[in-house]
């Protein structure tokens, strides 16, 4: 499964928490644009997903400034978070999936 076809699970209704879970797992397992993410930077992205996922099913439509000013907190942690530039850019592109 890429990771398109991850988000496109992630903004579908049907799919369960766990389901969404364990499709994120296989996916980061499959995919190497992610595999030098640690466990808990993948967690960490998980994390973020489910809860714009939830903002979304409860119809608060985030806008790019909303998503600009999440993104700039997570640059501020880079360091202690141990994320790369390129981990840094693959969450700016997941969290614009979310935007309204």
């Amino acid at each position: 499964m890429t990771f398109q076809e991850f988000l496109t699970k992630a903004h579908d209704r049907s799919v369960t928490t766990e389901y969404l879970k364990r499709y994120f797992r296989e996916t980061m397992y499959h995919n190497l644009a992610y595999s030098n993410l640690s466990d808990e930077n993948k967690d960490f992205v998980l994390d973020i997903i489910l809860h714009h996922r939830a903002k979304l099913f409860a119809n608060e439509p985030l806008s790019t400034t909303d998503i600009d000013r999440e993104y700039y907190r997570i640059w501020e942690r880079r360091q202690s978070l141990h994320l790369l530039e390129n981990d840094l850019q693959n969450i700016k592109d997941i969290l614009h999936t979310f935007t309204a």
